[in-house]
């Protein structure tokens, strides 16, 4: 192969005017006359040369291809079939539990759920500028579509509630929170079963958590259950104390029996909850042992945590302490630090 050689003009002028600065500085050191003139001669050579040189053509590899979606590729799975299934997991009669969850007004479009925005995110993958950066610039993508979702879906299409839990279930607990900050309250009628729908899917949500005390936090906020026509309870209404009498003092000389602290039917709680409990594990939902930590039945309430509860109800019934609850308030007081 012949090789020929070509004179680099660009670089003839770099160096031409290089050189004729650099004997203008010596000429300035030892003060020639024409100092001045080989100077700005040199000075104006390479302001000419830098001009010409800044006009610079350069090939550009253009990519069309489109990111792959990494985590809402599961969306056409999770909801494409919705409409066409009207079992899912809490069986018929979604419509009608909608009468016992609370959640804000919600303006949605027909089926925005399924008419998800196009991904016109360009990464390229084969840049190396751009692969360390490809693969989280996907999971914002998909973060800002599941949040799309979150605030699109329709709250009384189980199927749709359900497919975005599941979508929901690899995702961070702020993701997961964002979703029932929707909901104001979710009841359950443990006579009629009416709400059991969204009690479950709360519970696979929650129980989902990465923190188990914030799922755990979110669980308490949200769910009431009733339990007769007109008696609604919460879990801060469950008593959940070791035995029937609690005592005080050195010796232990000192008793109240707890039924006469809890006279509204309170004790009466924890069997309704676990009743809730065993048919939830009876469905397959999740296990009991989960379920016991979701329900914050774990441990036996202490002392103090009678003595809040017992507070909790006064406010809640807005009622003054007879004499055995004024007691308990008392020796609590004087022989909770023993």
């Amino acid at each position: 192969m012949s090789k020929t050689k070509k004179l680099d003009i660009f670089n003839l002028f770099y160096s031409g005017a290089a050189v004729v600065i650099l004997i203008g500085v010596i000429a300035k050191l030892l003060e020639w006359p024409a100092q001045d003139l080989l100077i700005t001669g040199g000075l104006a050579i390479e302001a000419v040369v830098f001009g010409v040189s800044a006009i610079k053509f350069v090939e550009v590899k253009k990519d069309d291809q489109v990111a792959t979606e990494a985590t809402l590729s599961k969306v056409a799975d999770g909801l494409g079939n919705i409409t066409g299934n009207s079992t899912g997991v809490g069986g018929s009669g979604f419509s009608s539990n909608y009468d016992y969850v609370q959640t804000d007004k919600i303006n949605r479009q027909n089926n925005v759920v399924l008419n998800l925005p196009p991904n016109n995110y360009n990464i390229d993958n084969n840049s190396p500028t751009n692969a360390s950066r490809s693969n989280w610039q996907q999971e914002q993508l998909d973060i800002q579509r599941l949040e799309q979702l979150i605030q699109n879906i329709d709250y009384t299409n189980e199927n749709e509630l359900s497919s975005l839990i599941t979508l929901l279930q690899s995702q961070s607990d702020e993701l997961k929170s964002r979703l029932w900050s929707r909901f104001k309250k979710i009841k359950y009628n443990l006579a009629t079963n009416s709400g059991y729908v969204y009690l479950r899917l709360l519970v696979q949500s929650t129980i989902s958590f990465n923190n188990t005390s914030f799922g755990a936090q979110i669980f308490n906020k949200l769910i009431e259950f009733q339990v007769s026509e007109s008696k609604f309870i919460v879990l801060n209404d469950v008593i959940n104390f070791s035995a029937e009498t609690i005592y005080f003092g050195p010796q232990n000389e000192y008793s109240i029996y707890l039924s006469e602290l809890f006279l509204n039917g309170e004790l009466e709680n924890l069997g309704y909850i676990n009743s809730v409990i065993d048919k939830l594990v009876s469905d397959n939902v999740a296990p009991k042992y989960k379920l016991i930590q979701l329900f914050n039945l774990t441990e036996q309430n202490s002392k103090k945590e009678v003595f809040d509860k017992l507070n909790y109800q006064f406010t809640k019934t807005n009622t003054k302490p007879n004499r055995a609850q004024l007691l308990f308030v008392l020796l609590y007081n004087q022989y909770s630090n023993l």
